[in-house]
C-alpha cells in the first residue's frame, strides 16, 4: 500500500498538466470571487461558478494521475535508460536489440510514452469518439451542417493521433541505433583480440617450426 502511495505522489508531483489546471482554476475562482463582490446581482451564477471550476479543477489535478495508473496496468512500462544493460556483453546486448525491435515493430511504443504523451494520447482519443458520436446524432436529426464541422473535428484528431506516438517512437529508434552501434563495436574489439591470438598462434607455429628445421637440419649433418 505505501509503494503505491508513494508511486501516486510520484506521479502526481512529476506532471505538469495538473499545475496548469491548478493554476488557471485558481485564478478563475478567485476572478468570481471578486465578481460576487462587484456585482452581487450575479451572486447564484457565481457560487455556481465556483462549483464548477472546482470540479474541473479536481479533474484536471486527479486524471493525469488515473490516466497512467491506467496505462501502466493496461501495458507494461518500459524504461528506455535501463538499456543497453551492459556494454561489455555481446549477448546481453543482443537481447537488448531483439526487445527494442519488438517495440519498434510491434507498435508497442505506449509502454515507452510519458505521462503528457500519454495524456494527449487519451485526449485526442475522447476527442475522436465525442466528435464521432456528436457527427452521428447530427446525422440522424438530419443537421447536415453540424455534421460537416464534426466530422473535420474527428479528421483532425485521426491525423493527429499517429503523430503524438512520433516522439516515442524516435526514442525506440535512437535507443536501438545505440546499442546496435555498441554491438558492432564490441564485435569488432572481439575481431581484433582473435585476430591477435590468431596472429600469435601462427608466430608460435612458425617458430616451432624454425626450430625443428634447424634440428632436422642439425640430425642431417651428423647423419652425413
Amino acid at each position: 500500500m505505501w509503494q503505491f502511495l508513494k508511486k501516486v505522489s510520484k506521479i502526481f508531483y512529476q506532471t505538469k498538466v495538473q499545475g496548469f489546471y491548478s493554476t488557471f482554476f485558481i485564478i478563475l475562482i478567485i476572478i468570481t470571487l471578486g465578481m460576487e463582490f462587484i456585482y452581487p446581482e450575479y451572486a447564484d451564477y457565481t457560487w455556481k461558478g465556483i462549483g464548477i471550476s472546482i470540479i474541473f479543477m479536481l479533474f484536471g489535478l486527479f486524471f493525469p494521475i488515473i490516466n497512467d495508473l491506467f496505462y501502466s496496468l493496461s501495458w507494461k512500462r518500459v524504461d528506455l535508460q535501463e538499456y543497453p544493460s551492459s556494454t561489455n556483453d555481446s549477448n546481453m546486448l543482443l537481447t537488448d536489440l531483439k526487445t527494442l525491435r519488438d517495440l519498434e515493430k510491434s507498435n508497442k511504443y505506449i509502454r515507452v510514452m510519458t505521462m503528457n504523451e500519454r495524456m494527449s494520447y487519451s485526449f485526442i482519443a475522447i476527442m475522436v469518439f465525442f466528435s464521432l458520436l456528436v457527427a452521428f446524432l447530427n446525422f440522424t436529426n438530419s443537421n447536415y451542417g453540424d455534421l460537416v464541422d464534426w466530422l473535420s473535428i474527428t479528421a483532425l484528431g485521426l491525423g493527429v493521433y499517429p503523430l503524438i506516438g512520433g516522439a516515442a517512437k524516435n526514442r525506440i529508434v535512437n535507443k536501438i541505433n545505440e546499442v546496435q552501434s555498441l554491438t558492432d563495436q564490441l564485435n569488432n574489439k572481439e575481431s581484433d583480440i582473435q585476430i591477435s591470438q590468431l596472429k600469435n598462434q601462427v608466430n608460435h607455429l612458425q617458430s616451432l617450426t624454425e626450430k625443428l628445421l634447424a634440428q632436422l637440419e642439425k640430425v642431417d649433418r651428423k647423419i652425413k
